[in-house]
């Protein structure tokens, strides 16, 4: 089938047909597409989904084949089946050993705290960063004392701020956030189902950042239809927060300082 008489591969593709072997392609056909014109030598032998197909210029032959996969029927008793897919797969040895090198590039980096002051509480600051997520920090309750200033171990341009709050999934704090006396993050965040990411669109070099409450909190769950399975307070840190009715708690579980690698 020549392609420079069909024109182009793109988008809502609804079928092909060989005129050759008289086969319709489906829209969910993957198409192995062979060209024999050097200016698509990158498509030279591609495999094309077609609702994913980006926009394809041939001007050469293009070999259609379809793939076909076979689903196979397995007992299942009480929505459970004893049969492991695992033990019916081939393995494959030709591609050799795993790569030395990482198949990854690291975009930030973890900066480490060295110590934190707050305005209460301050024996528990180090709750706030100790990778436990059954521990926390929080103050008193007003909102002169809801603030808490971490010292880093080096000065660094800080643009991610990751914390965990809590009440993540119905509590939304107003915060501002500051790099030694500049203010560089202030708003609300989201609810969550845990961690979220404060991004500091114009970071400063500081080895000191502080975060505040600047105002009261609301409480309105944002999850009303995910039900989770064991319902209520899950521990002794939750319960404390549900029957703290104050709107000036500053309650951080975990919080970790990121600065973006290529800003260095």
């Amino acid at each position: 089938m020549s392609l420079d008489r069909c024109g182009q591969l793109y988008g809502q593709l609804i079928q092909i047909c060989d005129v050759h072997k008289g086969i319709t392609i489906d829209s969910l056909d993957v198409l192995f597409v062979l060209a024999d014109s050097g200016r698509n030598e990158q498509y030279s032998l591609a495999p094309v989904l077609l609702p994913d197909a980006a926009e394809i210029f041939l001007g050469g032959t293009a070999v259609v084949t379809r793939l076909t996969l076979q689903t196979v029927p397995v007992k299942v008793a009480d929505g459970l089946s004893d049969y492991l897919p695992q033990l019916t797969l081939k393995g494959r040895l030709d591609k050799g050993e795993t790569p030395l090198t990482p198949s990854y590039t690291d975009t930030k980096r973890d900066i480490a705290i060295v110590s934190a002051e707050a305005g209460a509480n301050r024996t528990e600051t180090g709750n706030s960063h100790d990778d436990n997520e059954l521990s926390e920090w929080a103050n008193d309750g007003r909102l002169s004392t809801a603030w808490i200033t971490y010292t880093l171990a080096e000065k660094a341009s800080v643009d991610d701020i990751c914390i965990k709050l809590n009440g993540w999934r119905s509590r939304s704090y107003p915060l501002e956030v500051y790099a030694g006396d500049e203010l560089i993050w202030s708003g609300n965040t989201e609810k969550s189902l845990g961690y979220v990411h404060l991004e500091v669109d114009k970071p400063v070099c500081s080895d000191k950042i502080t975060v505040r409450l600047k105002g009261s909190t609301t409480d309105k769950d944002a999850f009303g239809q995910i039900v989770e399975v064991a319902g209520g307070a899950a521990n002794d840190m939750e319960k404390k927060a549900k029957e703290g009715k104050g709107k000036h708690n500053l309650r951080i579980i975990e919080i970790e300082f990121l600065e973006s690698i290529k800003s260095r």
